[in-house]
């Protein structure tokens, strides 16, 4: 055998024998997933695909072997909720739904020991102060508080119960402790580690009882661990919710996405049709279902960063609930999420032309 045949021959071997990513092994959505400093990842809980009860299975895709394999259960069954790494290794995870109810229930994963700790004190189904889902879990990352984790907002019931609250667990002491209210109640909001400790809480939806519906919020706040205050900062041009917000390497947090009430499906610059208009009822629906292709970006101290370029603004198409990432080389990635709905289908603004009838008609 030529050097050249057994160059290709070893190769042929090694793609033969290398790993390949395989599927989950417990189909589920509304789940949430954590990567841990071995490099491999944690899914849990989660709803059934069949009839979407919430359940308790637990699995760790290994990297090294490109496959899942399974782990102990959750203590307890849940969809949604939020399952933070924290700087010792172990992983916090808080509250979620069960079939629309919210829980208090929290537990603590421990990756060294592939098992959940028996030793969480006051962890279990009265761990959280306030029963919560839709909520943000952030690890504080500085100062005296560094390693504990801020957990606020949240649907605390229904839509109508939306909660400004927040608490903060103590991995030292495996207990949660009250931290100072938001200035806004929110869910569906964002929350993300910033210099100096800080964490910055963007948008979010909340209930506005004087007009009896939900609106979305443009608020932006930072809280402050050491003094355990929370400032108003520069608000969204657009109020959000279900978006993603990323921490660039300037520290500058980029806020792509999500959805609000406003350019809906009742839109009319927005529609192809709407009911009627052809004679006989059809409606194509096109119009954006309230997702948002803007993005937007601010820094550390919450005023707003212009960005440059022709289409600084705009993604290529209107989505929601995506997954959001920073790479090495300092760019942001975008996957998935709900929507792919071209941002605009056309122009309500009038372009006439010379010779056009419109030219000379009184509007």
């Amino acid at each position: 055998m030529n050097s050249i045949k057994a160059i290709l021959f070893s190769l042929l071997l090694t793609a033969a024998y290398a790993p390949v990513a395989g599927a989950a092994l417990t189909a589920r959505h509304s789940h949430t997933s954590v990567l841990l400093p071995d490099g491999n990842y944690l899914v849990l809980g989660g709803d059934s695909a069949d009839g979407g009860a919430p359940m308790n299975a637990v699995e760790m895709y290994i990297t090294s072997a490109a496959a899942f394999a399974h782990m102990p259960n959750m203590p307890y069954s849940a969809s949604s909720m939020t399952a933070t790494l924290m700087g010792d290794g172990r992983v916090l995870v808080a509250g979620g739904f069960s079939a629309g109810t919210p829980l208090r229930w929290a537990a603590v994963f421990n990756p060294l020991t592939r098992a959940w700790d028996s030793s969480s004190g006051g962890l279990g189904a009265t761990a959280l102060a306030s029963a919560r889902g839709g909520h943000t879990a952030t690890l504080i990352n500085k100062g005296t508080n560094a390693g504990k984790v801020l957990v606020c907002g949240g649907q605390t019931g229904g839509m109508t119960s939306i909660t400004n609250t927040c608490e903060i667990f103590s991995p030292a002491l495996n207990t949660f402790s009250g931290a100072h209210a938001m200035n806004s109640s929110r869910t569906g909001h964002t929350a993300n580690s910033i210099a100096g400790g800080r964490v910055f809480v963007s948008g979010g939806l909340t209930w506005d009882a004087a007009k009896s519906v939900n609106t979305y919020l443009p608020t932006n706040e930072i809280y402050d661990p050491e003094t355990n205050t929370w400032v108003t900062v520069e608000n969204l041009n657009q109020g959000r919710s279900d978006h993603t917000a990323v921490v660039m390497n300037n520290g500058a947090i980029m806020i792509a996405g999500g959805r609000n009430s406003r350019n809906d499906l009742d839109a009319p610059e927005e529609l192809w049709y709407k009911p009627g208009f052809d004679g006989a009822g059809s409606n194509q629906d096109a119009g954006s279902h309230g997702l948002l292709s803007s993005a937007e970006m601010f820094d550390s101290n919450g005023g707003r960063v212009q960005i440059s370029g022709s289409d600084y603004s705009v993604m290529p198409y209107r989505n929601s609930k995506q997954a959001a990432a920073l790479l090495p080389d300092g760019t942001v990635h975008l996957y998935g999420g709900y929507g792919a709905i071209p941002p605009t289908f056309f122009t309500k603004n009038y372009k006439l032309k010379p010779g056009s009838l419109l030219k000379t008609m009184k509007i």
